[in-house]
């Protein structure tokens, strides 16, 4: 999947579909017929070989999956994710499709890094 010229893997419905290493992840609604919806955009894998966490271990605790779930309308949630081993590099990453979006999710002007 294509988002703003970054080559995705997903959409996957199945959250256990997702590898646990260090990426950016894109939290969708997908509505059948209709182009998905980009409900948040957020990276993992700092300190990643000292026991932090991964995308999929994010994703199982996501502090903002209440706001998923009030934005995805009829859709379904969706995980599109870009495995990243760079933390600088997944900022930037993160940094262009939060922009590119806007998404509902996490987008607090504290939350955005510039």
């Amino acid at each position: 999947m294509n988002l703003s010229g970054f080559e995705l893997e997903g959409p996957y419905i199945n959250i256990d579909d997702v590898t646990d290493k260090p990426g950016v992840y894109v939290i969708l609604s997908i509505h059948e017929g209709k182009p998905p919806v980009v409900l948040d955009v957020g990276e993992s894998g700092w300190s990643f070989s000292q026991g932090g966490q991964g995308i999929k271990s994010r994703l199982k605790s996501h502090n903002r999956r209440s706001c998923w779930e009030k934005h995805r309308g009829d859709g379904t949630i969706a995980f599109a994710v870009l495995y990243e081993k760079d933390g600088e590099t997944r900022l930037r990453i993160e940094e262009r499709l939060r922009r590119s979006f806007r998404p509902p999710c996490g987008t607090d002007p504290w939350d955005i890094r510039i």
